[in-house]
């Protein structure tokens, strides 16, 4: 029954096959549980089990902004019942990304966070340097990197406690198939429900809530 404890976690709603960001998680806990089922005989003086199912279970501190009508509606979904993707970091590392524009020869490309941050465009064969500063621009911070990885992958990485959410924005590229932008990070992913959703607390502009998490299927890790 191991147990996963830490401050970085990623909760998205699937709006229209796009995952959208729900809040901002704070610290959580994750639990696996095994299922067992008892075959001792009375003969014996040890109880004796066969394991069965996995599962899990977790519970989640966030802040979100209930004045934001979007946020606000993707928390109706999830309180509706509407099954949720999740996304924990339990190592505190540091979001990583492997971005791949799938042998294109020509273009543009835009990376963002599927929301209000976007870069310029960036041409096909745009270095890393100029990359990563359309990156620091976009987020308007300063400490994401980029270097070249094995198979013409671009490697990005985020300062600490960036939750990024990074992608690709829009592709205008050509000449190529399959640009891809994926989260490298070590971590576990996995779907379930909102079971509960209590708020603890609030700021000036956001609104604290701790959040009961029940999985549905497997927690995957590096999925």
């Amino acid at each position: 029954m191991p147990a996963f404890v830490s401050k970085r976690a990623i909760v998205h709603l699937d709006v229209s096959g796009t995952p959208k960001q729900v809040g901002e998680v704070r610290s959580f806990n994750i639990e696996t549980t095994l299922g067992t089922i008892d075959v001792s005989t009375l003969a014996t003086d040890w109880k004796k089990f066969l394991v069965g199912q996995a599962g899990w279970s977790g519970t989640l501190e966030l802040f979100y902004d209930p004045t934001d009508a979007a946020q606000d509606a993707l928390v109706a979904d999830a309180l509706g019942g509407v099954e949720c993707s999740f996304t924990f970091l339990p190592f505190d590392a540091n979001e990583r990304y492997q971005l791949k524009l799938g042998g294109a020869t020509g273009g543009t490309f835009t990376l963002g966070d599927g929301d209000l941050v976007e870069t310029s465009a960036l041409a096909y064969n745009a270095g890393a340097t100029a990359i990563a500063t359309a990156l620091n621009t976009a987020y308007g911070i300063t400490g994401i990197t980029a270097v070249w990885g094995e198979e013409g992958a671009l490697i990005i990485e985020f300062p600490v406690g960036v939750e990024a959410n990074l992608q690709i924005m829009s592709n205008l590229l050509t000449g190529g198939t399959g640009a891809s932008c994926l989260l490298i990070t070590e971590r576990y992913e996995g779907t379930g429900y909102v079971t509960t959703w209590s708020v603890s607390g609030a700021t000036e502009d956001a609104v604290g809530v701790s959040v009961s998490v029940q999985g549905n299927g497997e927690l995957k890790l590096n999925a």
